[in-house]
């Protein structure tokens, strides 16, 4: 049985990632391709993933039709993220911050600006709700969620999520 986990991931990483501040759209791309936070990175193998520290890492869902796996990984003063698996691949890191860590970093604001210093301007959704940043070079994409009493920060690899989506579909049965 598959559990759908929200959307969400990535902002403290990317405090810590000031030195790569977008000047223009490749240094936003390479901030994206080259995301890591604990040591967890798209791409990481599955295995690789297990040898970091187990206190730090709990499964939390299985989806053995799908070959899906999400875990969550706790980074000691950090925020928490959920790490998605596809085909025992990294593909989706979510992070969610709270509004009580939001305050610890200095607010929504501050984590918005740091984003768009990051990747650019937003590629889409520039609004309330939040924005994208797409990057197909790389088939990366960058989501920032705002939602009451948290915010999310997603990156996620396109092309897995392509691969997933049809293996979805292929599997759709409407009696037809």
């Amino acid at each position: 049985m598959s559990h759908y986990v929200a959307p969400t991931a990535i902002v403290c990483g990317l405090i810590l990632l000031g030195s790569l501040q977008a000047a223009d759209p490749v240094q936003g791309e390479q901030a994206a391709l080259n995301y890591e936070y604990g040591g967890v990175y798209i791409g990481m193998p599955l295995e690789e993933f297990k040898r970091l520290p187990r206190e730090r890492i709990s499964i939390v869902s299985v989806n053995q039709e799908l070959d899906l796996k999400t875990y969550s990984y706790a980074e000691p003063n950090g925020f928490p993220l959920a790490v998605e698996f596809y085909k025992s691949t990294a593909y989706r890191m979510i992070m969610i911050m709270k509004d009580q860590q939001l305050s610890r970093v200095g607010g929504e604001s501050i984590i918005e600006q740091k984003l768009i210093d990051t990747f650019g301007d937003p590629h889409a959704g520039q609004n309330d709700k939040g924005y994208v940043w797409k990057y197909p070079n790389i088939h990366r994409m960058v989501g920032f969620v705002k939602q009451p009493s948290q915010i999310a920060i997603i990156i996620s690899d396109t092309t897995a999520e392509a691969q997933i989506n049809q293996d979805k579909a292929n599997r759709l049965d409407l009696g037809f």
